[in-house]
């Protein structure tokens, strides 16, 4: 998984641009597929930082984004004071919602792809078309105007015919 975001860190201690399946608390929950909440903070926990405060959070939680039972993100937040009930309750509702948009909006780009390679699709058998179309205008105007050349053609297809029709006969009357 690919860090999107961070909030209120203290910068000295930068996070990890990329996390594995099974790697600490987020990697963890992301195999998991459930929530971890984790109330008894180390001292060297990075620091929530304000203009006014630099404190230890008293509280971690860690909630899995999902749809269909499918890992789209994971979701960390520290508090400085604990998580109650409703809000526990409150996120884990958010990250329902959130599951359903970033599906939408996956789903969105798949889609938008798709439009874009056929269109891309669609002008190339377009140039197809003309390249093909302009021996084919050449080769009738070259017969339109040779009266010569269309009747060695039609001959041509009539002889073919005739023999065709013949080879016909033939086959039916062997026994």
């Amino acid at each position: 998984m690919r860090l999107l975001s961070a909030y209120a860190g203290d910068g000295s201690n930068p996070h990890s641009p990329f996390v594995q399946f099974g790697e600490g608390l987020i990697g963890q929950c992301a195999m998991d597929k459930r929530q971890r909440l984790v109330s008894d903070i180390p001292t060297d926990t990075i620091l929530i930082n304000s203009a006014l405060l630099r404190v230890r959070p008293k509280n971690i939680v860690v909630l899995p984004v999902l749809f269909e039972n499918q890992v789209k993100a994971v979701i960390e937040l520290s508090s400085i004071g604990s998580f109650t009930t409703s809000q526990m309750t409150f996120l884990e509702q958010l990250t329902d919602s959130i599951g359903i948009v970033l599906n939408s909006i996956e789903a969105t780009m798949q889609t938008e792809g798709l439009l874009k390679q056929s269109q891309q699709l669609a002008g190339e058998l377009q140039t197809q078309q003309r390249n093909c179309s302009r021996p084919m205008n050449s080769l009738s105007k070259r017969l339109n105007s040779s009266p010569n050349a269309t009747s060695k053609w039609s001959e041509r297809t009539r002889k073919s015919n005739r023999h065709a029709a013949r080879s016909r006969k033939r086959r039916r009357n062997f026994p």
